[in-house]
């Protein structure tokens, strides 16, 4: 009975062409205040459509802390940005190896925290972001698939936000990511 109910959940899930994919890695900062003065961390999931075998649509939950470098300029802040992006995938081949260009626009939350004071005091900035990169997915079992990934994130924060948060407007992230995919 166990075993019929997973070929249900799967068939449904698979014909109706979902995907769900999760990664992490490292946040490289492009734009230099930002790069001057912080180090980030990303996480990203998502939860998408396949439009046919090569494209998929999907939204994408991304997500970065930043450390302070130098505490002297940033007066022990710490930066994180929410990012929440509606991304379409193109994949240049199926098989095994499945390299890809990925991009889209999304809605950013910014939020600096000032770390020592207790509570800690938050400054907080909603603007756009482009997002756009390439990745390959490596099939490793049936719908499992080993993703690498890299491109860039452009948050277009307002430019009191940046100048008190000693980050930049807009502000540039190239996380290189590494991650799962389940889809087919």
């Amino acid at each position: 009975m166990g075993e019929a109910f997973a070929e249900a959940i799967e068939k449904i899930l698979m014909d109706g062409g979902f995907e769900f994919d999760l990664g992490a890695g490292l946040e490289i900062p492009l734009s230099s205040q930002l790069g001057r003065n912080y180090f980030g961390i990303p996480l990203e999931i998502g939860f998408g459509l396949q439009d046919g075998p090569n494209t998929t649509f999907s939204l994408q939950f991304d997500g970065g802390e930043f450390t302070p470098n130098d505490k002297a300029i940033t007066h022990n802040q710490y930066f994180e940005y929410f990012n929440i992006a509606f991304i379409g995938k193109y994949r240049l081949a199926q098989g095994s190896l499945r390299p890809y260009v990925f991009g889209g626009p999304g809605l950013a939350l910014s939020q600096n925290m000032y770390g020592d004071n207790h509570p800690p005091d938050i400054t907080t900035d909603v603007g756009l972001s482009l997002e756009a990169g390439v990745g390959v997915e490596i099939n490793l079992l049936k719908h499992f698939y080993l993703i690498v990934q890299s491109g860039v994130i452009y948050e277009f924060d307002s430019s009191g936000f940046a100048a008190s948060t000693a980050t930049d407007s807009p502000a540039g992230f190239m996380p290189i990511e590494l991650g799962i995919v389940w889809g087919k």
